[in-house]
């Protein structure tokens, strides 16, 4: 589907309104990159970070990330440095939100906050060689049981 926003930007992606596929796109792109010792995808990153927040903000931690099956995984950095980037995740997280009557533009400390302790987590883990036991289960489960892991929390 071609997804026209309003900052001009017109980029090819799954339907917003088509979790399923947004999954699948989430479970196709590896996180940092590809530089990572085992692939390990946006998908895995959003199990990792909802596992760190309490049953309240469950829904937002693994939605967090869904705009970036149509955009990429791309990192802070350079969305701080284009504010254009920026402004096209923060529409389609609305867009997403709004069909799931959550905010995922304004999300709460907590979720901002694990989202950053599995970033540390998983460069730690994928990147220089330590042990986590929850990446090694999250790396664990089947591509099923991945999707419906965020199925599940979404619905």
């Amino acid at each position: 589907m071609l997804h026209k926003l309003k900052c001009g930007i017109e980029i090819e992606g799954p339907s917003i309104s088509q979790t399923s596929e947004i999954i699948k796109s989430l479970q196709r792109q590896c996180r940092f990159n590809g530089n990572v010792n085992v692939f390990w995808s946006i998908a895995h990153h959003s199990i990792l970070v909802e596992s760190l927040v309490s049953a309240k903000y469950k829904k937002l931690a693994i939605m967090h990330d869904f705009a970036e099956a149509i955009i990429g995984d791309i990192i802070s950095p350079i969305k701080r440095a284009c504010p254009v980037i920026k402004s096209a995740e923060n529409e389609l997280l609305a867009r997403i939100g709004h069909l799931h009557n959550v905010d995922l533009v304004n999300l709460p400390e907590i979720v901002k906050m694990a989202d950053q302790l599995a970033f540390h987590r998983e460069r730690m883990y994928l990147q220089l060689g330590g042990s986590d036991g929850l990446i090694s289960l999250i790396l664990g489960m089947s591509d099923r049981e991945v999707y419906n892991h965020i199925l599940n929390i979404v619905k």
